[in-house]
């Protein structure tokens, strides 16, 4: 395990965010290793790297007797030995690592690569990038791992928790820079008609001149002379004001936060932000507390000038100029409009949001790959379809150049089909509900040919037995109408141990197999291409 970032020794304190970081902050080692073997010591701000997904790790804290750690907002209890045990499960990425001791606290974090016996992190590397090449949206999940996303584009899946990620990363130094300006805010003189004692008047605005009274009094004509000392006229005064363009605009944006703030802490309050909730529970008091964190921080910019004296929040095409032309407040106000930004898409990525689970991005790159597989098979372009019987999150297809349709379907949905017939001529599913990774239909007037392609995040021999469940179910439940499926085939990132399961002839038989090694530069990308050949065959010849 290697850290990158703060050095061994302790030095400064170092600020990160409203945390209160010192170095070093903990010490990692793998659980099997030997007592006497040597722990890798990670400081406050660093990267450590190393650990991998379904592997277990010791971690124990450094100078910090009294302090709670999180990851990923979980809180790990140590053991009567001041160790905790971290097993990373089923994701690779970022980990963000949190202490947090009296209100302050320390982060770093791990960086986890795939299970050695699935994927290196050359190759999974490389589907991360294949995808993001297609859609980089279906990169985003829920898992405790992390990758660089941009904040352009479209919001893709879980947009609630990309909202949370972006408040907890930029809210605080938004509040900062916020209250940096309190000290010398930006004014501008304001004139005012208000009466004025005429004896307290050292010179005259062009429009009191024109006051009668005073005419009258210069020309010696009034008899207000011995009322002198009760005269008033209305005189134009000039009053440095708070109450811009600039700061309404400013003010607006602050309470579009301080709104942002209370949707997402009923959001985390009733376990909404996405995914099972018994995955939310655990996580709700941290983020809680990051949340109250935020709005206390709010509260006191409100009741502090300049916005205690601003008329009315506004946002305005003068005050978003003055605020673009003065870098003193177009820096908190970027920083508070990234912090609600919750766009995934772009060029540049500076902002660590999390990702789905190892198996979810296996499930993705599989659906891309098959995509270029039909292409080069069929000799057509896919493009996005509208599938005509099955709802699904993602649909390709093209018509052949024999008449025939071919669509590709990702994450299609097979409802439960008790109330269903034949004659729906929909998805539907003999038992429960079923959703298979990928759904391979070719259409012409005769009928359709489904092939099923079930991608498993799985090594070992057990392990894919274990699998073979799902394409036995896939194979016996599903189906279109009237139409059963042909068969299921599980794509595998490995060698299955298996090799029965991957021979043609046990899958003309039973209509079940696997293809194995499909993985960036395996075996497998072949070994489907000639599935694909053979499948699109036996629906030309029916």
């Amino acid at each position: 395990m290697q850290c990158e970032g703060e050095g061994h020794a302790r030095g400064p304190e170092v600020r990160i965010g409203t945390f209160l970081a010192l170095t070093p902050m903990l010490r990692i080692r793998h659980m099997l290793a030997p007592e006497s073997s040597a722990w890798t010591y990670v400081d406050a701000g660093s990267i450590a790297s190393g650990f991998h997904e379904d592997s277990q790790y010791s971690i124990e804290l450094i100078d910090q007797p009294n302090a709670r750690l999180f990851v990923d907002d979980i809180e790990f209890a140590f053991s009567r030995d001041g160790r905790c045990k971290w097993s990373p499960s089923f994701y690779a990425g970022r980990v963000n690592v949190r202490t947090v001791e009296n209100g302050l606290g320390l982060e770093c974090w791990f960086d986890v690569s795939p299970s050695v016996s699935k994927s290196g992190d050359a190759h999974f590397t490389e589907m991360v990038e294949r995808i993001r090449a297609f859609d980089q949206t279906l990169l985003r999940g829920l898992s405790s791992a992390t990758m660089a996303f941009g904040r352009d584009g479209q919001p893709g899946l879980f947009t609630n928790e990309v909202l949370l990620t972006r408040m907890r990363s930029h809210g605080p130094i938004f509040l900062e820079a916020l209250a940096a300006l309190s000290a010398s805010p930006h004014s501008a003189l304001s004139s005012e008609r208000r009466p004025v004692p005429l004896v307290r008047m050292r010179s005259f605005h062009p429009t009191t001149l024109q006051d009668r009274r005073l005419v009258a009094l210069i020309a010696g004509i009034s008899s207000a002379r011995e009322k002198f000392d009760t005269i008033q006229l209305h005189s134009r005064e000039s009053q440095p004001t708070v109450d811009t363009p600039v700061n309404r605009s400013l003010l607006a944006l602050l309470k579009r936060f301080r709104s942002t703030i209370a949707h997402l802490r009923e959001t985390v309050e009733s376990l909404q932000l996405g995914g099972p909730k018994e995955d939310q529970l655990p996580r709700v008091e941290r983020r809680l507390a990051v949340l109250a964190e935020l709005e206390d921080g709010v509260s006191r910019i409100l009741r502090t000038g300049p916005f205690t004296r601003v008329s009315r929040a506004e946002t305005s095409a003068t005050g978003l100029a003055q605020i673009s032309a003065h870098p003193r407040y177009s820096r908190p106000y970027r920083l508070g409009s990234q912090a609600m930004m919750t766009g995934v898409e772009g060029d540049e990525a500076p902002d660590d949001l999390h990702i789905s689970h190892t198996w979810g991005i296996y499930e993705t790159w599989c659906y891309v790959e098959v995509l270029r597989a039909l292409e080069d098979v069929a000799g057509v372009r896919l493009t996005p379809v509208e599938p005509q019987k099955i709802t699904a999150q993602l649909a390709f297809g093209a018509v052949l150049n024999d008449g025939r349709v071919l669509e590709a379907l990702f994450q299609a949905e097979f409802p439960s089909g008790a109330r269903r017939t034949a004659a729906d001529k929909v998805a539907w599913s003999i038992s429960r509900e079923r959703r298979p990774d990928i759904v391979l239909v070719l259409r012409d007037d005769a009928g359709m040919n489904i092939l099923v392609l079930d991608a498993k995040w799985r090594s070992g021999r057990q392990n894919v037995l274990e699998a073979m469940q799902s394409a036995h179910i896939y194979r016996d439940s599903l189906r279109i109408g009237a139409s059963r499926i042909c068969g299921c085939l599980l794509l595998l990132p490995a060698k299955t141990e298996c090799e029965w399961l991957e021979a043609k002839d046990f899958f003309r038989e039973h209509r079940v197999g696997a293809v194995a090694d499909f993985s960036v530069d395996g075996a497998g990308r072949g070994s489907l291409r000639s599935v694909l050949r053979d499948w699109s065959c036996a629906s030309e010849s029916n």
